[in-house]
């Protein structure tokens, strides 16, 4: 085993994926229709959602070694290419995550409660269960990823309404677009680990329809809360128009289903959902 360096330790935190949940929570958080903010509790959200997120992801990261091991994709990844001790690394994303918790508390129950619901659905129900035994497995890792948005919006309003489920559901619905594209670039390694994601088991052509449906319930998402009042048209007409662009580029897959339009796809589903969210903050700002 090689010595551990601080590199691989936050590698196992995978910082973009973590950044970009984390701001969905921030985002949402402006989203949320108060007129009352405070820049602490912007602070705090940030922190704690970082270390929860980080912490989450380094754990996942612990119990799926086996499986990296075997993908070309993540077999250089610091746990399966022996680089770090896998009960550190599990001791390390323990404690990210519970400095995480714990400081949630101090900003709100809600937020509490998200990071805590986070942990369980990611790890205990999705990671060590559903993901080797359904291809609908990312449902279950979904309830997981919108968790943050909606802790953000919860710590803003201080109760749940349909805006925090609105909020949760974006993120729940992209992430479909996200993972099954990945799936389908990279289908012989998801193949050779046994995992049996979707595009594996019924095939990317039907894969694809699945993620167009989900995006299409994503814009419908998009244009209730615009008739509630917690997005404007300004957001709305951005999404479509995404939306719009991501179902032309689909369509090209399902004549033409090759590695390269699935790798455009994947590489589209991050840029789409913090735009979304970039333009919710916007036009709540602006009053756009």
């Amino acid at each position: 085993m090689q010595v551990m360096g601080a590199k691989d330790f936050f590698e196992l935190l995978k910082l973009k994926q973590t950044a970009l949940l984390v701001f969905t929570a921030i985002a949402s958080y402006f989203a949320a229709p108060s007129q009352s903010w405070s820049l602490r509790t912007v602070v705090l959200l940030l922190i704690s959602e970082v270390l929860a997120v980080g912490g989450t992801t380094a754990v996942n990261m612990y119990f799926d070694r086996d499986i990296d091991a075997l993908m070309e994709r993540t077999k250089e990844r610091p746990l399966p290419a022996r680089r770090l001790n896998p009960p550190i690394s599990l001791a390390y994303g323990l404690a990210i995550y519970a400095i995480g918790l714990a400081l949630s508390l101090t900003v709100s129950f809600y937020l509490f409660v998200t990071i805590l619901l986070g942990f369980v659905f990611d790890i205990f129900v999705y990671t060590l269960y559903f993901k080797r035994k359904t291809p609908l497995n990312i449902i279950f890792g979904g309830v997981a990823g919108g968790m943050p948005a909606m802790g953000g919006w919860l710590t803003r309003t201080g109760f749940f309404d349909l805006g925090a489920l609105l909020s949760f559901l974006l993120v729940f619905l992209w992430i479909p677009m996200h993972i099954w594209f990945i799936s389908i670039y990279y289908l012989e390694d998801y193949r050779k680990s046994g995992v049996p994601m979707l595009p594996v088991v019924v095939g990317p052509i039907r894969t694809a329809k699945f993620i167009m449906i989900s995006l299409v319930l994503l814009e419908t998402v998009v244009m209730v809360m615009t008739a509630l009042q917690y997005a404007t048209l300004f957001t709305l007409v951005v999404s479509t128009l995404l939306t719009a662009f991501s179902i032309r580029v689909m369509w090209k897959f399902l004549r033409d289903p090759r590695r390269e339009v699935a790798r455009q796809l994947f590489k589209l589903a991050s840029p789409y959902l913090a735009v979304v969210f970039i333009c919710i903050i916007i036009g709540r700002l602006l009053g756009i």
